[in-house]
């Protein structure tokens, strides 16, 4: 028999900003899908692991790199529903001459750090059940590649993360609608449960 303790800490602090900007390259016709691209940019202004010494005391709410993430989505309709994907590909910035302090250790100097690359791909359907409520499911999986250290590869960085989703948008008005949905997580690397609650606004 073995004694265990276990700690549970939350903080809540401003995390990384990002900016998207998306535009239609095709309009959905008879025989051919809508084309969608994106392009978006994530600063690194949450407060980091490398920021953290101790983050059992203190958790990064950033991921402590800029990143670069270009998209390009499709989506048909069939009346009544949607069928819709995507592709994805994400680029991180590393950081040279990094002074990290892990909690109860002497400091040392990361002279190099690079994140991995992502890329991710989704697809799915969404299912019109009136002109104000529509269901949609979903398949997504997004695979990071292994970090470099100081030029070595760091050990477990890459993963494979799988999830399925199942929501629900409920149209207010013309310019306002509620997003609810659960993503339950289908592999070790992806969250095992996450509930989310989006508000999109149209001008």
């Amino acid at each position: 028999v073995s004694a265990s303790d276990e700690k549970v800490t939350q903080t809540s602090d401003l995390g990384d900003i990002s900016a998207s900007l998306n535009y239609t390259l095709m309009d959905e016709g008879v025989g051919r899908p809508g084309l969608f691209g994106g392009l978006s940019f994530k600063a690194r202004n949450g407060r980091d692991v490398f920021e953290t010494p101790d983050p059992a005391a203190k958790p990064p709410v950033g991921s402590g790199f800029y990143s670069v993430r270009g998209s390009l989505s499709a989506n048909k309709s069939t009346a009544p529903a949607v069928v819709f994907g995507s592709l994805g590909y994400s680029y991180n910035f590393g950081r040279n001459n990094i002074l990290y302090a892990p909690a109860g250790k002497d400091p040392f100097l990361i002279s190099s750090y690079q994140p991995g690359a992502n890329v991710s791909l989704s697809a799915g359907v969404a299912l019109s059940v009136n002109y104000d409520l529509s269901l949609n499911f979903s398949f997504s999986q997004a695979f990071s590649y292994t970090s470099r250290v100081n030029g070595n590869v760091l050990a477990n960085s890459a993963s494979n993360a799988i999830s399925f989703r199942m929501g629900g948008i409920w149209r207010v008005n013309d310019a306002t609608s509620i997003d609810l949905s659960v993503t339950q997580g289908l592999s070790p690397d992806a969250p095992g449960f996450t509930l989310a609650i989006r508000v999109p606004w149209r001008f």
